[in-house]
């Protein structure tokens, strides 16, 4: 009897072995099919960190786009409208595109779209900018010419300002049609003042490292490197019958020049920027508007056409004369691109400005 208890024992731990064991192999089984799925979850999660990674940049990517390569902003600038700044795959499967919307005539917010090819989610952001508006800047003028210094007149010299929309010197009354409402506009049939100290708005929200005046928010210094950046660091030689920009080739120019620049003859036609002082004797022209960081001098029978303004003082002698026009000053803005390249504000994005 203790015999077969024996066995029975033996026999029941050996049935009972194999159903442990089995136990066994399916809670490894589980554990590895939990490990697998997780390790595939953690897969897909750091790819979609991958692609929103990915997309975020391409969105940062996108802005920057818009802030250095800008569409037109040549056309109207109504409140709320929107330019599409297109969408494009480029290398290594990113997306880019975005938007601009105005704020107003010279705000803009810009908002960058990425997108990484295989996901279907969008990053985007946004930052608001500045861009300068012709008719914006023309009107902030409270005189024909801003000077921070003296201003001097000689017997002999001419400055008017009795009819701020009349036509240039050499111009066909056509070259400034496209203008002549907003002239009204802005002076409303009556004379600007002939001087007036720089108006405080128009000076930049940080420091520009030149004494050269600012456009709104588009300081002395960043115009002379725009001006570098355009090709035309310094004017074209002015000989006796030379000519640089409208009316003669239909665009104005963006002129920059760091020191002293003496002008002696010719034409200029554009935004004409002087870091140093600005001398127009002989026969110059200069028709545009004119940013000059020490003194303007007219001397001679040298001509000025349009607006100026000057951190020094202004001085019109023997022969000079000074015309205070509207049209020339709103062409050299409104036909110069990059001058309206936008700036970002201040604390308006995640980038850095200047």
């Amino acid at each position: 009897m203790r015999a077969g208890l024996r066995a029975w024992r033996a026999g029941g731990r050996e049935g009972f072995a194999l159903p442990l064991l089995l136990v066994l192999l399916l809670a490894l089984t589980l554990l590895g099919v939990g490990t697998l799925l997780l390790a595939r979850r953690e897969l897909m999660a750091s790819k979609a960190y991958l692609h929103a990674a990915r997309s975020s940049l391409a969105a940062r990517g996108a802005l920057a786009r818009g802030i250095l390569a800008p569409p037109d902003l040549s056309g109207p600038r109504a409140r709320d409208s929107v330019v599409s700044l297109g969408f494009a795959w480029i290398g290594d499967g990113l997306g880019l595109g975005g938007s601009l919307r105005w704020l107003g005539s010279e705000l803009i917010f810009l908002q960058g779209e990425g997108r990484s090819r295989g996901w279907p989610g969008t990053r985007t952001q946004g930052a608001v900018a500045w861009s300068l508006d012709p008719v914006t800047r023309v009107a902030s003028f409270g005189a024909g010419v801003e000077v921070d210094g003296d201003f001097r007149v000689s017997p002999g010299a001419t400055v008017s300002s009795e009819d701020p929309g009349a036509i240039p010197e050499g111009w066909s009354p056509e070259e400034c049609l496209g203008f002549g409402r907003v002239i009204d506009s802005i002076f409303s049939g009556t004379p600007l003042p002939l001087t007036g100290t720089p108006s405080p708005s128009d000076w930049p929200l940080w420091g520009s490292g030149s004494d050269l005046p600012a456009l709104g928010l588009l300081s002395g210094e960043e115009i002379l490197e725009r001006a570098g950046e355009s090709g035309a660091s310094s004017p074209p030689t002015f000989g006796t019958s030379s000519t640089s920009g409208c009316p003669g080739s239909g665009d104005p120019i963006l002129s920059g020049h760091r020191g002293d620049l003496d002008m002696s003859g010719g034409a200029f036609c554009g935004l004409l920027a002087v870091e140093g002082d600005l001398t127009v004797h002989g026969d110059a022209l200069v028709q545009g508007l004119i940013l000059v960081g020490g003194n303007l001098e007219l001397r001679g029978a040298g001509r000025v056409e349009g607006l100026a303004r000057v951190s020094g003082s202004l001085w019109v002698d023997e022969s000079g004369i000074f015309r205070i026009l509207g049209c020339p000053a709103l062409r050299a803005l409104s036909g110069i691109p990059a001058l309206r390249k936008p700036i970002l504000l201040p604390g308006g994005s995640g980038f850095p400005v200047h």
